[in-house]
Order: structure tokens, then sequence, then C-alpha cells
């Protein structure tokens, strides 16, 4: 992958240290992924308070690749130019942005960081928990994870799975499988004038297309006060603040285009993992040094509950935490029950 221009937020903990009185941090760093559709911002409610709480020495939160103010380089080339936009990808950035800090540690000292993910930010989260090098010792916080694949309940038969291929993006790929079988079952020069006739197609239908419809539907004044509402917990909670966080990065020249490279990562699979994205959770989970804990709001729309605490049950190796009335959003609806809930497990 090579170099962008990433946009993050960086918050060094005041606590104020010195000879006389030296403040030993519990994390040498705690870093941020966010969900579709968001981006860093969606963090900076917490961050502060967060830090202080569990003892972080910094905070760090970066946009993803088509999200927010990151660079959002050409969708061509090698696997369609998609890696960047990949849970993969948006790992590597993390990651980056993480070791940076740990460098700076001593050698003798044990390093220490907390991962924090939300709804699908959570696959990049749990993909830079299994890449860190082994002896960082790792806290992984998944906030309602969209997570796509199936795993099996540890209490049931192997041949029994929980299974989420039924959801919008489960379909999707399904679909994106069958249009790829009938192709791959031609001579190679009728699959490449498929694949090319359907590049075209894209690039020059569809992409305007849909880019049109995004502009439209974001441009309404009242677009994403709307979609927040829908997803809160108690919509009397949201102010125009918090819908000021979602609408500022939808500014930037080009975010629709960084919106579909992302989207068509998703449907093409790039860089996926073996076995899928819940197999991921349940290897990152049973990882060395490594404490997962999984946090979701009763009232969540978008990734229901009852979803999330069967996929924690399924797992085992995880702390499940319940959020009483909370919606998508917990970490943004109610900040101090958040860090009061987390830093009761931490």
């Amino acid at each position: 992958m090579n170099p962008i221009g990433v946009h993050f937020l960086e918050l060094k903990n005041d606590s104020v240290s010195n000879a006389s009185n030296p403040v030993e941090y519990k994390f040498d760093a705690i870093h941020f992924n966010h969900g579709f559709g968001a981006s860093s911002l969606s963090w900076l409610p917490v961050i502060p308070s967060l830090i202080q709480k569990i003892g972080g020495k910094i905070g760090l939160a970066h946009d993803a690749p088509g999200f927010g103010f990151t660079d959002r380089p050409a969708a061509s080339g090698k696997n369609h130019g998609l890696v960047p936009f990949s849970s993969a990808g948006n790992a590597a950035l993390g990651n980056a942005l993480v070791m940076e800090q740990i460098k700076t540690c001593k050698q003798s000292h044990a390093k220490k960081v907390a991962l924090f993910g939300h709804s699908m930010g959570c696959a990049a989260t749990l993909k830079m928990g299994l890449t860190l090098p082994p002896d960082v010792e790792k806290t992984i916080v998944l906030v309602a994870p969209a997570l796509v694949g199936s795993l099996r309940n540890k209490n049931e038969p192997s041949s029994s799975r929980i299974d989420h291929s039924k959801s919008s993006l489960g379909k999707a790929t399904e679909a994106k499988k069958s249009i790829q079988e009938i192709i791959l079952s031609q001579p190679a020069k009728i699959q490449n004038i498929f694949k090319y006739f359907i590049a075209a197609l894209r690039r020059v239908i569809l992409d305007p297309l849909l880019m049109y419809i995004l502009k439209r539907a974001v441009g309404q004044p009242k677009f994403w006060s709307r979609g927040l509402r829908a997803v809160w917990g108690d919509p009397k909670k949201l102010s125009d603040t918090d819908v000021l966080r979602f609408q500022w990065h939808s500014i930037g020249k080009g975010w629709e285009n960084g919106l579909l490279a992302f989207t068509r990562s998703r449907l093409f699979s790039i860089c996926p993992y073996n076995g899928g994205e819940l197999q991921l959770l349940e290897d990152v989970a049973k990882t060395i040094n490594t404490k997962v804990i999984i946090v979701a709001g009763t009232n969540d729309p978008v990734v229901p509950f009852g979803m999330v605490k069967k996929i924690a049950e399924s797992v085992g190796e995880v702390q499940f935490v319940q959020i009483d009335g909370a919606g998508h959003d917990p970490f943004e609806e109610d900040v101090e029950q958040f860090v009061t809930r987390i830093n009761e497990l931490l």
C-alpha cells in the first residue's frame, strides 16, 4: 500500500507528571476506529474523559480511507486499487500511529495498548490486534460490532453455526459471487470481455449515477439528523453538535468517490480474513496478551442486541457489556455511562 495522507486526532493525557509525582499510565496508547458513514470525530466526545479515566498516555483516532479527511487514493490498478479502503488497509494505518507511540517506550517497559472499534470499524480493530507485536499487551473493545460471517456456537455441534449471511451485506456478497462464477465458467477471452464490459459499465454509468444519488441524499438539510435519530436509543439526546460531527467530513471534495471505493472493497472482499470476520474475532480472542470486550446497547436497531450477545456467548473468551437504553452509538449517546462501564472492567 502506497503512503497516503491520514487525518487523525491526537490527545495527550494532561495529567501532571514530574520527578516528585510521576504518572504511571496503564496504556501507552489508546486507538479508536470509527464505523460506516462516520469519521474520527465520532469518538471526539469520549476521548478526553476516557483516556483520563482508564489511564491512557495518549488517545489516537484516524479517519479510515473513504471517510473523513484522509486521502482517497484512485481506486484503480491491482485489486481495483481498493486495498487502502479495506479493513486490512485501515488496520495498517492505525497500527502505524500506535507503533509510533510504542517506539518511544523504554525497552524494559511492558507495552500495553487499548484498541476501540465501532460497528464496521471493528474488523480493522481486530486486525490491528492480530498484527501488533505479540509482546504488546492488547485490550480490545468492540462497540456494536458489525462483523460478517458465521461462527459455531461453543455449546452446539460443529455443524451448527450462527449465520449472518442473510444481512444486506451478506446477500450482496452472495450476488457478487454468483456473477463471478458465471464469468469464470467462460473461456479466457470471453472472461476478459466480460470484465472489461462490467468495469466500463460501472465507470461510465453506475458510479456517476450512485454519486449523484449520494450527493442529493446527503445534501438534504436534515439527512444526518434523521439518520442519527433513527439509530440512537433516545433521539432526544441528539444535539446539533452531534449532527455536525457527521456533516463536516461530507464537505470534503470527492467524499462520494471514497465512499463508493470503500463499498466496493467490501463487496469484492479485498484482503479478506480466512474464515470470515467472526472467525477473526474468535482467533483474536484466543491470542496471547489479548483481552476482548464487546459492548452492546439494548436499543440498537442497526446491530441488534440479541445478535451481539449471541456472538459474545459463542466466542466465550470475551467479556460482554450491556448498556441499557443505548442505541448504536453508546459512546456518543451517554459519554459518562460509557466511560464508567469501561472503567469498571479495566
